[in-house]
């Protein structure tokens, strides 16, 4: 089942949510927090099971068919989005922020991470850049946030 095959009105409430996440995010990877668990869901699931190794599963989201579904324990995202990242797309993190309504959770965008601000502490080096231009001079300032080093000059 794809994602823009499904009937909104038809979709449970969580599955609601998530929708309307991915409908703002189409071409990311959406980890939606459940609980203890970073789920992923339609082509996402699909994704992560045959790429990264996640078993895909079903959910019941208020359809007459289950939707495709995988997880991540939350303590293990971070083994996962360096992957996601290297094979070129962006990640979003959509975390439970408070109980809501007692119906369903409130959750909120907390992350979203592309290859150009993922900043992983084993890769030692991810230079950034500015160059200014002041009265016909040109100035350079370069640095690795990681190692804290940052340089300029003109």
């Amino acid at each position: 089942m794809k994602f823009s095959e499904v009937d909104y009105n038809q979709l449970s409430s969580a599955i609601k949510q998530y929708y309307d996440f991915k409908k703002q995010h189409i071409e990311k990877v959406i980890f939606f927090q459940m609980g203890d668990f970073f789920e992923v869901f339609f082509e996402d699931a699909e994704y992560m099971a045959k790429v990264h190794g996640l078993t895909l599963t079903g959910k019941s989201a208020g359809l007459s068919e289950k939707i495709p579904m995988a997880g991540v324990p939350i303590n293990f995202i971070d083994e996962y989005i360096p992957n996601v990242i290297a094979d070129g797309k962006k990640v979003v993190l959509v975390e439970q922020v408070d109980g809501g309504d007692n119906k369903i959770m409130n959750r909120k965008i907390t992350k979203i991470i592309t290859a150009a601000n993922y900043l992983d502490n084993q890769q030692m080096n991810k230079f950034i850049a500015v160059v200014y231009n002041f009265q016909n001079t040109y100035y350079l300032s370069y640095g690795d946030p990681i190692l804290n080093d940052f340089y300029h000059g003109k």
